[in-house]
């Protein structure tokens, strides 16, 4: 359980602890006002209206800030903020939390992914989008060192499967990529 993480961090800090917790594999629960990192390592956005409830919000930040945005252009207090965010809950349909409610056939009629499906679309992008990266760098090693190695046959043979295997990879993870964002596009 994380409190408010990333306060009086430096750059570089900041950098390694995302990058550690975007690749945790545990549960992990993180209390922020940082946007960009509650968006980046969780998968799951509850928001605290200030009306004394937790509400789960399937699009992330985005539909939090929308429903904020939504309850204050009403005039309302925190009271009827949480009672808009809890509208809001019941026409997302069955998505990630399987909150059911009023707005599943409305859900089930949509063309697209509804909110919960594509924050979790984008985070498959950014992570195929990570993988692709790492093999990339791990090509261009593994062909360095193919140029490099000289008459030893032996090795030769040894990295030119190296480099089949993580050529295969790359393939698969962009084919990957590019079906999750068709998925995303609608």
């Amino acid at each position: 359980m994380l409190g408010e993480p990333t306060n009086d961090l430096d750059t570089d800090t900041l950098a390694a602890l995302e990058d550690l917790l975007d690749t945790w594999a545990g549960t992990l629960i993180v209390v922020s006002h940082d946007r960009y990192l509650i968006e980046r390592v969780t998968d799951t956005v509850l928001a605290l209206p200030g009306d004394g409830t937790l509400v789960h919000r399937p699009g992330g930040v985005e539909q939090y800030l929308t429903d904020r945005r939504a309850a204050s252009a009403g005039g309302a207090g925190p009271r009827s903020a949480g009672a808009a965010a809890q509208a809001v809950i019941g026409s997302v349909g069955n998505g990630a939390g399987g909150l059911g409610g009023a707005g599943d056939a409305a859900t089930a009629v949509s063309a697209g992914p509804g909110p919960a499906e594509l924050r979790r679309l984008r985070k498959d992008l950014q992570r195929s989008d990570k993988r692709l990266e790492s093999l990339r760098r791990k090509q261009s090693t593994l062909h360095e060192k193919l140029a490099a190695v000289g008459a030893d046959y032996a090795a030769a043979a040894e990295l030119n499967e190296q480099l089949r295997a993580v050529q295969d990879e790359l393939d698969a993870t962009e084919a990957q990529w590019l079906e999750i964002a068709e998925r995303i596009e609608g």
